[in-house]
């Protein structure tokens, strides 16, 4: 595999990162803000209900955090990952889970800036393995009484 990573990360590429965490830590936050006043509020009752799914939120933000690390350590898929999140949160951040505008304008900047110019070596591409070159065998003629290929024979 071709390393033409630079030995140090790109300045833009740690700023993404910690564009990122700050995401990933500020929306843990208000998950967890939201569970909590749902369960000591009025009518907490009910609160019990909204457990499961503010679990499942962070295990998504926890996946969410471990893309970050490995785009952090330079894997292509991850920031392919983090480009579906994306935009996923600008598509949906509205409509499902109401996101503050400047989370969803973070994300997007986050993004955009592993795509930089400068952000491109830290992300090398691989060597593509050559493909395997088949043969095709070539017909000399077509046997009169039976029709089949007469293939050649080297």
């Amino acid at each position: 595999m071709n390393d033409a990573r630079p030995h140090r990360r790109p300045t833009i590429v740690t700023v993404a990162v910690a564009l990122w965490l700050l995401i990933v830590a500020v929306a843990v936050a208000l998950i967890v803000v939201r569970a909590v006043t749902a369960a000591v509020g009025p009518g907490s009752a009910h609160g019990g209900a909204l457990l499961p799914a503010e679990v499942v939120a962070v295990l998504l933000y926890a996946a969410i955090a471990w893309a970050v690390f490995r785009t952090a350590a330079g894997s292509r898929r991850a920031r392919v990952v983090l480009v579906i999140v994306a935009a996923a949160r600008a598509a949906l951040g509205f409509a499902l889970a109401p996101l503050p505008l400047a989370l969803i304008a973070l994300t997007i900047v986050a993004t955009v800036l592993l795509f930089l110019p400068a952000a491109r070596p830290w992300f090398p591409r691989g060597d593509r393995a050559p493909r395997a070159v088949t043969r095709q065998p070539e017909t000399i003629g077509w046997d009169p009484e039976t029709g089949e290929r007469i293939l050649r024979q080297d």
